[in-house]
């Protein structure tokens, strides 16, 4: 008698797999041992599996603890994320003519990044007023007199860990006394 269709092995047909021996009395080998043998390597707790140690999750994986976008990777430390801390978003205000060396200080200590993109900004265009007061040292103007001047909105993310850093890069490269900025911290 031929069987039609495709072939499913049962609890009492022998089926020799390569490497995986053959079904006997103690149960080692045999197509039941293979697919075991399988599932204990790429089940869910297995060490390929999603939870396991190299699975996407697990310590080593690419999401995990140690693996290449973990917070404990190089790219994680370089960044300053941690897992669960998020990013904040540097809002600046700076001279049009002084944006770029600013936008490349804060870059430089960390702002900007997302993901697999870096010098991440976006800029508008305004302008910005002030009056200087007795004991000012204003960059444009004069004391009490009220300026206007070209200025450009910048907003970067800059990674919660990172936030002194970027702060202290903003305060070190704008040419104005006093900087006009705010972070808002984002929801993660």
């Amino acid at each position: 008698m031929s069987r039609v269709g495709p072939v499913v092995p049962g609890a009492d047909d022998e089926l020799s797999l390569p490497g995986f021996g053959t079904d006997d009395e103690s149960g080692a080998g045999g197509w039941r041992a293979g697919a075991l043998s399988v599932w204990r390597r790429l089940g869910p707790l297995g060490p390929l599996g999603p939870l396991g140690p190299l699975g996407p999750f697990g310590k080593l994986g690419p999401l995990g603890q140690l693996g290449p976008l973990g917070p404990l990777s190089p790219l994680g430390i370089l960044t300053g994320a941690r897992r669960g801390e998020g990013f904040d978003v540097l809002v600046v205000y700076v001279p049009h003519e002084s944006t770029e060396a600013v936008l490349t200080a804060l870059f430089a200590a960390g702002a900007g990044a997302i993901g697999d993109y870096r010098e991440c900004a976006w800029v508008t265009a305004g302008t910005g007023q002030f009056r200087a007061l007795r004991g000012a040292t204003p960059t444009v103007g004069q004391i009490g007199e009220l300026v206007t001047v070209a200025e450009d909105r910048c907003e970067l993310v800059i990674p919660a860990g990172r936030r002194d850093e970027v702060v202290a890069a903003l305060r070190a490269a704008h040419p104005y006394e006093e900087p006009a900025f705010h972070i808002l911290g984002t929801a993660h």
